[in-house]
């Protein structure tokens, strides 16, 4: 059975997704670099994949093995924010680079990275988890929902204001928030006012699972977030068909059409978010409209299991004839 390298920095769900997919056709070995690792030993690898791009692609340099930089999102926005020659010279090298937006394939294009070295790939949702449910609106009370990092760039601060401004004006909604961060006592304690309100329940990390059950019982999902690739939180809410709000970054332009399938506000400013909730909460029976061609667009375009029936048979493509037999050593 063919063998897979995955360096990463930390496990994620989105990369232990992959590899438990990988791993019924290959063997998969992953190698995390969070505690300061500085050396891997990898052993008969026949192709290494490699991510987030600028902090695990040293690792990679002088092995004479297939590589494959999978693109976090944040990697590249890294890049345009703050360009790295040292490091764009190295992603030339790559046999390929995946990215899951036009956005950051354009921006690699731009850094001369080959066109035919760089595929654009939507990992997807598996529908058969994430399956569709129809709602009634209007509805009496109304729960928002938000899954995203407490972390730098992610638009909590936005969130949480827009929230506050909301608290004051309707007491029929409430707000959910999942997940962990470094900002998240901060901000809790200049918005407690929200907790105490009754008003915002803070939910912590979330299993898969649990996550689900909160898309489909909720009725609007919120992505502040800053920068993004094709976010598969906010693929996941079209798919069980909770109308989303999500900031005007490019990626999410690729996906959105404000109105239609979801609502666009300015990022960072959280009364052009607070004006998009009211939108939507006034656009009563048009929600239903608006999830149905959500669970469409994921349907023709997000699907898991065809999407990563492609991506298996690109790592196929790229197998060598031969075995590795030795034992390589990775170094910072």
């Amino acid at each position: 059975m063919p063998k897979i390298g995955f360096i990463d920095l930390l496990p994620s769900l989105h990369h232990t997704r992959i590899t438990n997919y990988l791993s019924k056709q290959f063997q998969v070995e992953s190698y995390f670099l969070g505690k300061g690792i500085n050396e891997i030993q990898i052993s008969d690898a026949d192709v290494i994949f490699f991510g987030e791009l600028d902090k695990t692609i040293d690792f990679i340099d002088d092995l004479n093995l297939p590589t494959i930089g999978i693109s976090w999102a944040r990697d590249i926005q890294r890049l345009i924010d703050k360009p790295n020659i040292g490091l764009s010279k190295k992603l030339l090298k790559l046999n390929l680079v995946v990215v899951d937006c036009m956005y950051h394939l354009q921006h690699l294009l731009k850094l001369g990275v080959d066109p035919n070295k760089i595929v654009k790939f939507t990992y997807g949702v598996d529908l058969s988890k994430y399956y569709f449910v129809q709602k009634s609106f209007p509805r009496s009370n109304f729960i928002i929902y938000s899954n995203r990092s407490w972390e730098p760039g992610y638009g909590h601060e936005t969130l949480l204001e827009a929230f506050e401004k909301l608290s004051y004006i309707s007491d029929t909604i409430k707000f959910r928030i999942a997940g962990e961060g470094t900002l998240k006592i901060e901000l809790l304690n200049k918005y407690k006012s929200l907790i105490i309100s009754g008003k915002l329940e803070v939910l912590g990390n979330l299993s898969e699972e649990e996550n689900i059950k909160e898309l489909q019982a909720n009725d609007l999902y919120i992505s502040a977030s800053e920068f993004d690739g094709m976010s598969v939180s906010i693929l996941e809410s079209m798919a069980v068909g909770t109308p989303v709000v999500v900031t005007d970054i490019p990626p999410n332009l690729e996906l959105i059409r404000d109105g239609e399938n979801g609502f666009i506000f300015h990022k960072q400013k959280a009364s052009h978010l607070l004006l998009k909730i009211n939108e939507a909460l006034e656009s009563n029976m048009n929600l239903s409209r608006i999830a149905i061609n959500s669970r469409n667009l994921v349907e023709q375009n997000a699907n898991w299991d065809a999407n990563m029936l492609n991506f298996t048979n690109l790592i196929i493509s790229l197998l060598p004839k031969n075995n590795y037999k030795s034992e390589r050593s990775l170094h910072e």
